[in-house]
């Protein structure tokens, strides 16, 4: 993956200055991440059980990348790159059994901790200068991402709630992760041909995290988790 990540950025630089119209460049985003969980209550009838779901509230994440735009006219063209990203907020779930005074409660906290590779796909809209070299941008579209690595709790091992069993965190999420992209900013052309940027980023997942095929409470449950950020783009161009 390595190797793959490295033939790609080098791909990238040749293209960009090979041909009139790309522009390449580095970014730094600090995030929030926060996740969507669905359902938000289930009820096993056959074991006498209730679970409730909710999202585990903000977590701070990060992500750095290569940016490649290429503009097809003035105002108009495409961005991508590779970014590699830590992202996830993750869950709690309270498992209640039985009614009234016998009931019994189990919460546990699962705060997901995910490395990805991501390769943007986006439409850039972009002003001419509007005052003192400052321009302005919107970015568009969607991104494939890959799992390189993830935690739970901390940890790439954790046991189940309820239950002896040890599992690999990376077994219970997805390798494969979309989302739909939205960004707002600002470019300022600084000396000669380098661009300082500046820019807010909403990242929506639309594939779920969690993998049922491994996970069997989530097969019965329907558990799905869906991973969402903000973060500041600060980034320079060439």
């Amino acid at each position: 993956m390595k190797k793959l990540a490295l033939i790609i950025v080098c791909g990238i630089i040749y293209v960009s200055k090979a041909e009139q119209g790309f522009s390449i460049g580095l970014k730094l985003s600090p995030s929030f991440a926060f996740s969507r969980v669905s359902p938000s209550t289930y009820n096993d009838q056959a074991n006498n059980t209730t679970y409730v779901y909710s999202g585990d509230g903000l977590k701070g994440r990060f992500g750095v990348g290569v940016i490649l735009d290429y503009m097809v006219g003035n105002n108009y063209g495409f961005s991508t790159g590779l970014n590699f990203l830590l992202n996830g907020s993750g869950y709690q779930v309270s498992k209640t059994t039985g009614t009234g005074a016998s009931a019994t409660t189990q919460t546990e906290e699962n705060s997901y901790s995910i490395q990805y590779v991501q390769i943007p796909f986006l439409l850039k809209l972009q002003t001419g200068e509007v005052v003192d070299n400052f321009s302005f941008y919107t970015k568009l579209g969607a991104s494939a991402d890959y799992m390189v690595g993830s935690r739970v709790r901390g940890e790439k091992s954790v046991q189940l709630l309820g239950s002896p069993q040890v599992i690999q965190t990376t077994d219970y999420i997805n390798n494969l992760h979309s989302s739909l992209i939205f960004s707002l900013g600002t470019e300022y052309k600084w000396k000669g041909d380098m661009i300082l940027m500046l820019g807010i980023t909403y990242s929506r997942g639309i594939s779920d995290v969690d993998n049922q095929k491994t996970n069997i409470e989530s097969q019965k449950t329907k558990f799905e988790m869906y991973n969402d950020f903000i973060s500041l783009d600060l980034g320079v161009k060439f």
